[in-house]
């Protein structure tokens, strides 16, 4: 039976076979729940299935990859009062939606801790700031503030504060780090430093230019880096494309250590790159997912085994 299961991946037809007998059920809902992404983006289908896993203790432990993004807002009234309004609200299709995806927000904050054996999570919210790494942290266990999972991959485009710092520190298995800092300052990112026994174990790390001089100096194990460019902006619309990472120091022996780049470009500019990409000597493959001059940064990489352009 769990041959047979294995090889239906259509949404509609695991769902029928969760119908069937004891066993072919057991293993359509094993494959049903272990990988949960983004699609649809509908909030309101990720309420209903955020709240099959709240009433249902089976299905949540079957969760090994989960992932919701832009679709969470902060919840300013309690559960019970939010579904009045969403019931109420029939008419406007705006405000319903911001009503679900506050609702959204509740549900996910009770249903994460019981996804015990997961180990890819990529989150961000609609909203910058609100949910922060206390939404990480499990309360229930004891009143305690311990992590309800030990993950592997990590993708997490929220605050860079305390409470992310404390959950981090306790995943010793961690070895893919993704962090969008949209929403987190220079000084969040100095003052709340990775700790050193994480960064040890990373092997590949995600984010954009102050992410990457953050860790790439402290995670010796890395190998491969994903660089986004034109993320931050000056406030005005205006998005930064100068790329100046100061190939010094400690940054400069781990960036000779890398073996893949990936570079990818969130705006229309060609970016600019100010730092000596020559410091990458123990580069292998390159790919590149956004518009760029290729002969300023291919030429650079003469040693090169392998080079990707996907834009």
């Amino acid at each position: 039976m769990t041959i047979i299961v294995s090889q239906v991946d259509d949404r509609e037809t695991l769902l029928s076979l969760c119908l069937t007998n004891h066993f072919v059920g057991h293993e359509a809902r094993r494959k049903l729940y272990q990988e949960l992404d983004s699609h649809p983006h509908q909030p309101e289908f990720h309420v209903k299935r955020l709240e099959s896993l709240v009433s249902n203790p089976t299905l949540p432990p079957l969760v090994r990859k989960f992932s919701l993004l832009q679709m969470t807002r902060p919840a300013r009234d309690t559960e019970e009062r939010l579904r009045e309004l969403i019931e109420e609200e029939e008419k406007d299709y705006t405000k319903r939606r911001i009503l679900v995806e506050r609702l959204l927000s509740i549900l996910l904050a009770k249903a994460l801790p019981r996804m015990v054996n997961l180990k890819e999570l990529a989150y961000a919210s609609r909203r910058p700031g609100h949910e922060t790494g206390e939404l990480l942290l499990d309360h229930s266990v004891g009143g305690g503030r311990v992590p309800a999972f030990q993950l592997r991959m990590l993708c997490w485009n929220n605050s860079w504060d305390r409470s992310l710092i404390e959950f981090v520190k306790r995943q010793k298995g961690l070895r893919v780090l993704a962090l969008g800092s949209v929403w987190c300052s220079s000084d969040s990112i100095i003052e709340h430093r990775m700790p050193q026994e994480i960064c040890d174990g990373l092997t590949t790390i995600s984010g954009d230019q102050r992410v990457v001089e953050a860790l790439l100096p402290f995670a010796p194990g890395v190998k491969s880096v994903m660089l986004d460019i034109g993320r931050l902006g000056d406030g005005r619309g205006i998005f930064r494309t100068k790329v100046d990472l100061k190939a010094t120091g400690r940054l400069a022996q781990a960036m000779s250590q890398l073996t893949r780049l990936v570079l990818r470009n969130y705006t229309t500019r060609t970016p600019v790159f100010t730092f000596g990409l020559e410091a990458m000597s123990g580069l292998k493959v390159l790919v590149v997912d956004c518009i760029l001059d290729e002969h300023e940064v291919v030429s650079c990489f003469y040693h090169l085994w392998t080079y990707c352009a996907t834009y």
